[in-house]
């Protein structure tokens, strides 16, 4: 009689032929057991990592019987799609990027789910990119990040008009860490005008070198002059004094309500005039205090006499006299 022993022998499937992307790997396994592997580039161990177009083969042998198999497969490789999205961006608020997939016959599928080669975007933010080959079907993907840095928020307020009287105006730019351009060719955060003109200022920010302006237009209108005069005193016997106000096209408000442009002034006081330009609204004012003095009442009446001389009397007080003969005494005898 005779025995056969049948030893165990080891039963390698890589599996069947394949085709991958380029992009891509697959994983060869030897099978599991108490097996020495060789594999065609003489590496040992139980798997191996496919990434290149050939042929692949295996031959395991079981250690403890020493009996041996082997197994190959065919990989195939296909071109998956090359290309970048490029480097990371930063652009300042209001700039419009465009971000573009490779030429070819592929199929595009954005994060923004946009399906074009291009997209145009100003939106900060993360942006991904499939790119699948229509052919093989190998796909691709690339992201790229979009920093978007705000601009300075300028402001110089509503067009203005202002009265000369007022002085000049204060033009601001925004405070922080930036650098400023006026179109006078200041560079401060504000200047100072006094004139009528257009300015503008261009406000760039040192950090980001992101840069906006703003516009205003400044208008300067005369303020009328008023001008009563210096403060005085007179006798009520050469009043009244007429006060004016500037011609023009003017509107006038008398410290007794009246709205001409004189006034008539024969008492002691302050007199004041307040005179609008009824066209551009600047305003101006002036004062002047007025003393009268009481002139002393002198009345001489027509007389008739029949050769007799007549005594002309002036009035009693601590006053001077002048008659017409040159006489200076309070009375004056006349003879005819």
């Amino acid at each position: 009689s005779i025995f056969i022993f049948v030893l165990p022998t080891p039963a390698p499937n890589l599996g069947p032929d394949s085709i991958i992307c380029s992009n891509q790997s697959i994983v060869l396994d030897g099978s599991a057991g108490n097996y020495n592997y060789l594999w065609q580039d003489l590496s040992t161990s139980q798997t191996y990592t496919a990434n290149i177009l050939g042929t692949y083969y295996v031959l395991v042998t079981d250690t403890t019987s020493g009996c041996s198999a082997s197994d190959s497969v065919l990989i195939g490789v296909n071109a998956a799609p090359s290309f970048s999205l490029g480097s990371d961006v930063v652009v300042c608020a209001g700039t419009q990027v465009s971000f573009s997939g490779p030429v070819g016959q592929y199929a595009y599928l954005w994060s923004t789910t946009d399906s074009t080669m291009s997209i145009l975007t100003g939106t900060a933010g993360s942006y991904d990119l499939s790119v699948t080959d229509s052919i093989n079907g190998c796909s691709a993907m690339d992201t790229v990040m979009l920093t978007v840095n705000p601009n300075p928020a300028v402001a110089l307020g509503a067009d203005t008009a202002i009265c000369s009287a007022a002085g000049s105006i204060m033009l601001n730019g925004p405070a922080g860490n930036f650098e400023y351009m006026w179109s006078t060719s200041d560079t401060t955060q504000s200047i100072t005008v006094g004139s009528t003109g257009t300015y503008y200022v261009t406000v760039t920010d040192t950090a980001t070198t992101c840069f906006a302006g703003d516009t205003i237009m400044v208008v300067y209108n005369a303020s009328p002059v008023a001008a009563l005069g210096s403060d005085s005193t007179f006798c009520s016997g050469n009043g009244p004094i007429t006060l004016s106000g500037p011609a023009g096209s003017y509107m006038y408000l008398w410290s007794d309500a009246s709205t001409n442009m004189t006034l008539m002034a024969n008492t002691s006081g302050t007199y004041y005039v307040d005179v609008t330009d009824s066209i551009s609204g600047c305003m101006a004012s002036d004062t002047i205090v007025l003393n009268v003095l009481a002139s002393p009442a002198v009345t001489l009446n027509d007389t008739s006499t029949c050769g007799a001389g007549v005594t002309l009397t002036g009035p009693a007080g601590p006053y001077d006299y002048m008659w017409s003969t040159s006489a200076t005494t309070q009375t004056e005898n006349i003879t005819v």
